[in-house]
């Protein structure tokens, strides 16, 4: 409301409850309250709601919005209780990339197993010394595959970074 376009619309409201970002207890608790009030204190399993309030970011509107999809999602497939599996399910439709990067790193893992178990000494430092051009190049395969990993791992938490919204210094609303 203290943006230029929204001061006309601002003046209209005559009383304004502005909210700080609340701590994730604070979240909790009022999670807790309103599934206790709706008659169903059980409806969310304890780390749905741990999820849910790391995820809101300090604001109520997106615990509740968020909330509110899982909800849908439950009902629509007729769930007779909100848990983490949920959640991943609606994180992956979001971001259907997460999918792939799972698949990607489960086998760039089974992968480097396979190798690593079928010539062991790949991952050992101590070489043959005239060693063949095609053994040297094959070292570097389980090392390339560490650093891989680490990429994918990163590009993981900015793909659920981008999904959850920013804190800023602005009023929450």
């Amino acid at each position: 409301m203290r943006t230029p376009e929204l001061l006309p619309l601002g003046g209209r409201v005559r009383r304004r409850l502005t909210l700080e970002y609340a701590s994730r207890d604070e979240l909790l608790a009022c999670l807790d309250h309103l599934l206790d009030a709706a008659g169903n204190p059980s409806l969310m399993t304890t780390e749905l709601k741990a999820t849910l309030a790391d995820h809101a970011a300090g604001n109520y509107r997106v615990l509740m919005n968020l909330s509110d999809e899982l909800l849908t999602l439950a009902l629509n497939r007729e769930l007779p209780r909100l848990d983490e599996k949920l959640y991943l399910e609606r994180l992956l439709t979001a971001a259907p990339e997460l999918a792939t990067l799972a698949l990607l790193e489960t086998a760039l893992t089974v992968c480097t197993s396979a190798l690593l178990a079928e010539h062991p000494t790949l991952g050992h430092d101590l070489c043959p010394d005239p060693e063949p051009p095609s053994l040297r190049e094959t070292r570097r395969l389980p090392a390339a595959a560490h650093r891989l990993r680490g990429t994918l791992s990163r590009y993981r938490s900015a793909v659920i970074d981008g999904l959850v919204p920013p804190r800023d210094d602005t009023d929450p609303f």
